[in-house]
């Protein structure tokens, strides 16, 4: 009888050892099917983050492309500002030249109307001179006498200087003395060269 009890027990304490064993193999599977679960969610995570890895790049590199244009229209944008720049500054020198040159024709032109201005004075005072002198009769005459001498002074000379040009060209045949014609330059003597009488 004791052997019997001892068998049953041992049986409950099997059955009891399988029951546990199966609660824990059922556990086992239960946290192995989570743990795949949770394996199987990760995964899926890592391939989420790689896509939206890979839409951050695209995303990053189109940004960097758009960038890089921008930079590029900058460049050029400088480099016609810098053109621009240096047209300026060119047209400016003419400008300052220009300038340089209206100051200086301005300071001769301001000089010839002081010029101007002078003999306009002096064209003045003479006229008041000269009506001074016609005012009154005896300075009149006194002008008259002066315009005539004037005239003949003036004609004495031009005398001198064609007589001077006619010895120039030769004196037409007649003797000179100290440089003196001795015979009055009024009459032209014409000399023509020889000619053959036909016979």
């Amino acid at each position: 009888m004791k052997k019997g009890i001892i068998l049953y027990i041992l049986l409950v304490l099997g059955l009891f050892v399988i029951v546990l064993l199966g609660i824990h193999y059922s556990a086992l599977l239960k946290e192995r099917a989570a743990l795949q679960k949770a394996v199987i969610n990760f995964e899926n995570k890592i391939v989420e983050y790689k896509k939206a890895m890979d839409l951050k790049e695209q995303e990053f590199e189109a940004k960097v492309s758009d960038m890089a244009n921008e930079r590029e229209k900058l460049m050029q944008q400088i480099d016609e500002i810098n053109g621009k720049l240096i047209q300026t500054q060119n047209l400016l020198s003419q400008i300052k030249q220009e300038e340089e040159n209206l100051k200086a024709e301005n300071l001769s032109l301001t000089e010839k109307a002081k010029n101007l201005e002078v003999q306009l004075y002096n064209l003045n005072e003479e006229k008041l001179e000269l009506e001074r002198k016609i005012s009154s009769l005896s300075e009149l005459r006194k002008a008259l006498r002066e315009a005539k001498l004037k005239e003949i002074q003036e004609r004495r000379i031009e005398l001198k200087q064609r007589n001077a040009e006619g010895l120039l060209l030769g004196n037409r045949g007649y003797l000179v003395k100290d440089g003196k014609p001795t015979i009055n330059p009024k009459y032209i003597i014409h000399v023509f060269p020889p000619q053959t009488t036909q016979e």
